[in-house]
Order: structure tokens, then C-alpha cells, then sequence
């Protein structure tokens, strides 16, 4: 378990100078922690598919989703 979590951690290596510089911002008060998260999602979703050669079924499998809930997912973030 020790090595799954190093290496979740390994992919949630972000540059903490990127992230003041986005908070510095006024535009994005109260915005940043899900900016953060929609573009981590957004990461591994585009990945996830291209792996499963666009395969939405696959793709949920892999990710631990339900068909639809990807479906909500990719359209939510501009993805289909």
C-alpha cells in the first residue's frame, strides 16, 4: 500500500510557486481548490482515455466509475 500511495503522490507534485501565483489573483478567490481539482481530473481523464483507446466503458473500469458518472465527467470538463 506504502508504494500506491508514493506514487499518488508522485502525480499530485505541484509547484506550490504556480499555485500562490494563482491565488494572487483576486479573479480566483474562492476558486482555487476546485481549479485545482478540475485540472487534476482533467489530467487523468484525458490519459485514462487515450490509454483505452477513447473506450468510455474501459475507461470507467480502470477509474472505478460508473459509465455515466465518466459520461458527467468528460462533458463537465469540455472532454467530449
Amino acid at each position: 500500500m506504502e508504494q500506491q500511495e508514493k506514487q499518488v503522490a508522485d502525480l499530485l507534485n505541484i509547484n506550490p510557486a504556480t499555485i500562490l501565483e494563482v491565488m494572487k489573483n483576486n479573479d480566483n478567490r474562492g476558486k482555487v481548490y476546485q481549479m485545482l481539482l478540475d485540472a487534476f481530473n482533467k489530467a487523468v481523464l484525458e490519459e485514462v482515455m487515450v490509454c483505452e483507446r477513447g473506450n468510455q466503458t474501459q475507461a470507467a473500469e480502470v477509474l472505478g466509475l460508473n459509465r455515466g458518472t465518466l459520461r458527467k465527467k468528460l462533458n463537465e470538463l469540455g472532454l467530449m
